[in-house]
């Protein structure tokens, strides 16, 4: 039994530790296969870093936690990630030098493969080859093409906004999907069924978030 005097110490530890963020939640939620984090393995224990590229081979997957936003990347696909932290500056987190809660992603890059993802309410940007989306308090699906990108808005709004400066909002209260060409001297945008995603991926995205589906998801 601790007495009153190590309880004491013990708690003051503990609040130094957590004032001085030395204690966090790890970043890689779920992993299977080969993930890659720029060029390095990834373990439940790696750190990334605003600028940092995160690479799943075939048959592979993860699921990152990053703020209040989650992401889980299919296999073979390829996603670069920049936020800024509390004190406004980009890349430069206050402490820890690494993503957890207090952090603000701010843009991401999908290269290839496919995405699901639920954001915070703070605002985002996501680039795709031909267009680029902006995102707040929303769940998206996205799938890279050779040709064309595969966007689902699942719930909330989005604001597509292709090479070309044209733009489109979009507003779903269950999966509103759209496939973009990548011609960007005559980029096009077409209504589309539900695809290579269902609800029940969303579901454990939320939760990692400590969230909920909107009411009016259905």
């Amino acid at each position: 039994m601790l007495s009153r005097r190590n309880f004491l110490g013990t708690s003051i530890a503990l609040l130094g530790m957590i004032n001085g963020c030395s204690v966090h939640l790890p970043v890689i939620r779920k992993m299977q296969g080969g993930v890659r984090v720029n060029d390095t393995p990834a373990t439940f224990d790696t750190r990334i870093h605003s600028g940092d590229t995160i690479t799943t081979e075939t048959n592979s997957s993860v699921v990152c936690v990053i703020g209040d936003n989650a992401y889980q990347l299919g296999e073979n696909s390829q996603m670069q990630i920049h936020w800024r932290s509390l004190d406004d500056s980009w890349g430069q987190l206050i402490r820890p030098s690494y993503a957890e809660d207090g952090t603000f992603v701010n843009t991401l890059r999908m290269i290839s493969g496919t995405l699901t993802s639920v954001f915070g309410s703070s605002e985002k940007q996501i680039h795709i080859p031909s267009a680029t989306i902006g995102i707040r308090g929303t769940g998206v699906f996205i799938k890279i093409n050779s040709d064309s990108t595969y966007f689902c808005t699942c719930y909330g709004q989005t604001q597509v906004t292709t090479k070309q400066s044209s733009q489109q909002i979009v507003s779903a209260t269950h999966h509103k999907a759209f496939l973009l060409s990548h011609d960007t001297n005559n980029p096009t945008i077409i209504s589309q069924d539900l695809k290579f995603h269902q609800d029940s991926d969303l579901y454990p995205l939320v939760a990692l978030v400590g969230k909920q589906l909107p009411v009016d998801f259905k």
